[in-house]
């Protein structure tokens, strides 16, 4: 029928782009190559949406903010108004209120707030306004994230990728 039983919130601007299921399903019997580069990131996606479970499992906010920051200089590498390069680090733009936040990691905005400032604590970010921070040691972000639960390698590489080339 078409329609959906929830909705769709986005933090950034987006586009939508919706195929019917049937003419899609032609289109990939007919381009074996398009099956598979879309079998592929599918692949990806699982592999981002296993990276975001084992952030949100983290038991501290202050663990799955961290998480949560990471994901964000994976998802948004290119987008300027997200992630900048400055002085050497990156700057990182939270796109999203600290409610909305609070409520995607499962927790309630008064912990979001200790949880940015105990991650300035530890020198892992420094707060430059309640929606910009500026990462100061990606290690300690990895590290306040759940190092121990692994992160997918694949994560990591990108990461270390996206912070080089952002930052040179």
């Amino acid at each position: 029928n078409g329609s959906l039983n929830y909705d769709i919130e986005v933090a950034t601007d987006a586009e939508i782009c919706a195929f019917k299921r049937e003419p899609f399903e032609e289109l990939l019997m007919h381009e074996p190559e398009l099956d598979r580069v879309l079998m592929l990131n599918m692949l990806n996606e699982l592999d981002r949406a296993r990276d975001w479970m084992i952030i949100l499992a983290n038991p501290r906010v202050k663990g799955r903010l961290a998480g949560f920051i990471l994901v964000l200089c994976t998802r948004f590498s290119e987008l300027d108004d997200v992630l900048q390069a400055r002085n050497g680090f990156l700057d990182v733009k939270i796109p999203i209120g600290r409610a909305d936040l609070a409520h995607l990691l499962g927790t309630r905005p008064e912990s979001i707030s200790r949880a940015f400032h105990g991650l300035a604590d530890i020198g892992a970010i420094s707060i430059l306004s309640p929606d910009l921070i500026e990462i100061r040691n990606v290690d300690a972000l990895i590290a306040e994230s759940g190092e121990e639960l692994e992160l997918s390698n694949a994560f990591r590489r990108d990461l270390k990728q996206i912070l080089s080339k952002r930052i040179e």
